[in-house]
């Protein structure tokens, strides 16, 4: 793995993958040590899109609206941030965890930019969204899969970084 400081430069790094007990959560301020986190109850993504997963959602999985979003990595650059910088918090998930390939939803969400943009000669030919959600809550992976861990609530550990960072830049793993 590459390494670089947290104030380095915005070059891309290399990750390797964490053990799975380590968790990252992304805020626009720095949470103290210690802090609960709990769903917001607010869609992630389109609620077009959001009442699509809802409806399709197995009975044993967590709702989205319900849930706390965690990476095993630290590049938050293609999870739906809607916000440019923050601070990366490692975090201990409470109870059990749903591990999922957003990737689905990013299908789902590329078709509606195409429409949107009356661009259907050149929409991508794709799954219908039903199929796409499903998908998403069986858990197996896309042909490009992006995994976000989802838990009904996570307490802050520490702080990956000290410093705030741009959304969109990978960091190192902590020793």
């Amino acid at each position: 793995m590459q390494a670089s400081a947290c104030s380095g430069t915005s070059r891309r790094v290399t990750l390797e993958m964490p053990s799975m007990a380590n968790y990252f959560h992304i805020a626009q301020h720095k949470l103290p040590v210690g802090t609960e986190l709990s769903a917001k109850g607010v869609p992630h993504v389109q609620e077009e899109i959001e009442t699509i997963l809802e409806k399709s959602r197995p009975g044993e999985n967590l709702s989205r609206a319900d849930a706390v979003y965690m990476l095993d990595h630290t590049d938050f650059s293609k999870c739906g941030v809607s916000y440019r910088q923050g601070y990366i918090h490692v975090v201990a998930p409470v109870g059990t965890v749903h591990k999922h390939d957003s990737h689905w939803i990013g299908r789902m969400q590329r078709r509606r930019i195409y429409e949107k943009h009356a661009r259907s000669a050149s929409a991508p030919r794709d799954l219908p969204d039903e199929d796409l959600a499903a998908g998403y809550w069986s858990g197996r992976p896309s042909s490009e899969p992006s995994w976000e861990y989802l838990a009904a609530s996570a307490r802050v550990v520490k702080y990956h970084c000290e410093e705030m960072v741009e959304t969109g830049r990978s960091l190192p793993l902590a020793p």
